[in-house]
């Protein structure tokens, strides 16, 4: 696919920016060299806000909020901050909101926006395990 992205002429699909790379390795595209001019610039002004949706098991202990602890990676992991590790923290923000909870097949379970502010690896997982309140 990516091989069919051929960014000389001016129609065509544009390979703009590879998101989250390290964990899902989304891509963005644009149709057009115009578009691809814009998006591009967009991603390199931070004017781009991405905004992601996840199943969660458990219920966050408030139904919105803002999460603001730093991150480390350590070898192939990334762990919230500590007193021991904090030299080598990251500043991790994340803002969320539930949008739904309830039970499927006996289990607690939350549907749950995020906006990432800053763009950490593993931002989302290690910043909602833990923010839970109930299994």
């Amino acid at each position: 696919m990516l091989a069919g992205m051929d960014n000389s002429d001016e129609s065509g699909y544009k390979l703009v920016h590879r998101l989250d790379l390290p964990t899902s390795g989304a891509l963005a595209v644009a149709r057009g060299r115009l578009a691809a001019v814009k998006l591009t610039r967009a991603f390199h002004d931070r004017t781009v806000r991405k905004k992601y949706v996840a199943v969660l098991q458990g219920i966050p202990a408030t139904p919105q909020g803002l999460i603001n602890h730093p991150l480390v990676e350590r070898n192939t992991d990334v762990v919230p901050a500590t007193d021991e590790n904090e030299g080598r923290a990251k500043e991790a923000v994340t803002k969320y909101r539930v949008l739904k909870s309830g039970c499927h097949e006996e289990v607690l379970v939350s549907l749950v926006e995020f906006d990432i502010l800053t763009g950490r690896k593993h931002q989302i997982r290690v910043h909602s395990r833990h923010n839970r309140n109930r299994q």
